[in-house]
């Protein structure tokens, strides 16, 4: 994105220096302007997509610890036999430590923080 900004501003000095006809700039400047509003539709896309994963998997782990505490309490009150409680508290432990780290890149991840705070809002000035 930035390079493709760069080269409408460049664009637009070459011809406020009329360095190049009106006519030349109009064609390139409306193709550096929808490439930049593809690019921007692009962007806005991929955050809501990153959201709807987000939540998500937010409700996957909430899922998961409802079914440990059902875990739980099938093997408090005897329905479950001490070998399988461990065998799936280990199992349902391993996925819900996985879930919770995904959902922390997930909301540290430069590609967030890039789209959001530097490319959209070059973007948005245009």
């Amino acid at each position: 994105m930035p390079l493709i900004w760069r080269k409408d501003q460049a664009l637009n000095e070459l011809v406020e220096k009329k360095r190049i006809p009106p006519e030349m700039f109009d064609g390139l400047h409306k193709n550096f302007e929808n490439a930049l509003n593809q690019l921007k539709a692009d962007a806005q896309t991929t955050l809501e997509n990153l959201d709807k994963k987000v939540v998500r998997c937010g409700l996957h782990v909430t899922e998961l610890r409802l079914a440990m505490l059902h875990l739980e309490i099938e093997h408090e009150i005897g329905e479950i036999d001490e070998k399988s409680y461990q065998t799936a508290s280990k199992c349902m432990h391993a996925w819900e430590i996985m879930p919770s780290d995904l959902l922390l890149k997930i909301d540290q991840d430069p590609l967030r923080e890039w789209l959001e705070s530097g490319a959209l809002a070059r973007l948005e000035t245009i």
